[in-house]
């Protein structure tokens, strides 16, 4: 049998499985922790700090909590209360994809935190991306949502 015969197909096999097994369509990382974790809109203002910017966006997020959430009524007649945990990923846009439940606590509470944070892609600016040496990259972010029947409104910790 002459080598190039035996090489030839081995040297195709190679070459097909190079050009399959390199994945074209991967997303970017996604991280967990960056150098500048994303930030909720409204706090952009260039003169403030970045502690300044990190204060007033934990600020801002709260009060569209507190200013959108409704509270399930199958949550209220059964007396539900506690913290719904989500998680989604920031992207480099500030966009919010993959947006889950982790921690539910019934009553409908999950599904509406997750509307909650679903509504937050329609406002007029979207969050502050994280940034990784100065890049803006994709962030698994976690955020919970606390239920609380005596202001019949909710926060984060």
């Amino acid at each position: 049998m002459n080598l190039q015969h035996v090489l030839l197909p081995i040297l195709f096999l190679f070459v097909v499985t190079v050009a399959f097994s390199q994945d074209t369509d991967s997303e970017p990382e996604l991280y967990k922790v960056v150098h500048e974790m994303p930030r909720f809109p409204g706090c952009e203002d260039p003169t403030m700090t970045r502690p300044e910017k990190k204060s007033c966006a934990e600020t801002k997020l709260m009060e569209y909590v507190q200013g959108n959430l409704v509270y399930p009524e199958v949550a209220k007649s059964e007396g539900i209360e506690g913290k719904v945990y989500l998680q989604f990923v920031v992207e480099v846009d500030g966009y919010l994809t993959d947006i889950n439940v982790v921690r539910d606590i019934g009553g409908g509470c999950g599904e509406t935190a997750k509307e909650l944070v679903e509504g937050m892609n329609d406002m007029d600016d979207y969050w502050t991306p994280g940034r990784n040496n100065g890049e803006p990259v994709r962030v698994l972010y976690t955020m919970p949502v606390r239920f609380r029947l005596d202001e019949d409104k909710s926060s984060e910790p």
